[in-house]
């Protein structure tokens, strides 16, 4: 199994939070996940020591798992996940909105991959709003090719992913004013 993180990187744990994502500790190996590697033959998907493993050989364009559920408009949700990604490895996790006419938003979706560092394990979280035309959405976390390292196999580990409401400390964490502009004198 993983190693576990340091309690400053520990998921918030909030009392009888529902979590949206099915099988998001891989307990019950790839159910609930759909996956895809582009130019098949060129990397794989499973699950390696209770963790799912996105494995992408240099001449793939990227390999992928993902997974569909319905959400509430207009809600804040927290998405929480732990992640270990190989040196360059261009690893992502992806959500993307559907709303009632059932066509994908990929140009409003959300993107968290920074920052990273390979070798270790690290807690992943993000608190987003759906619109109020949003009744759906697709948690996709995505192994890209990265072209500055296409000499050898990388991979990403995932583990632990939970959707679910986000609580009133993080919707007022995420929606403060940006910081003021401070002039730096010398």
């Amino acid at each position: 199994a993983p190693l576990p993180l340091p309690p400053e990187l520990q998921p918030e744990v909030v009392p009888n939070a529902v979590n949206l994502v099915t099988n998001g500790s891989f307990d019950n190996g790839l159910e609930g996940w759909k996956k895809e590697i582009r130019t098949a033959d060129l990397g794989s998907v499973e699950v390696v020591n209770g963790a799912a493993k996105i494995t992408r050989q240099p001449k793939a364009t990227f390999g992928r798992i993902f997974q569909d559920m319905a959400v509430e408009s207009g809600k804040y949700y927290t998405l929480t996940f732990r992640r270990f990604m190989d040196k360059g490895a261009l690893a992502k996790a992806l959500v993307i909105f559907r709303g009632p006419d059932e066509k994908w938003r990929e140009n409003t979706r959300f993107t968290y991959y920074f920052p990273w560092r390979p070798g270790v394990w690290q807690q992943g979280k993000y608190t987003f709003k759906t619109s109020d035309d949003v009744n759906y959405l697709r948690l996709d976390f995505r192994l890209d090719r990265n072209d500055k390292h296409v000499e050898t196999d990388v991979s990403y580990q995932l583990d632990d992913i939970v959707l679910r409401l986000a609580t009133e400390k993080e919707i007022a964490d995420a929606t403060l004013p940006p910081p003021e502009p401070r002039l730096a004198w010398p």
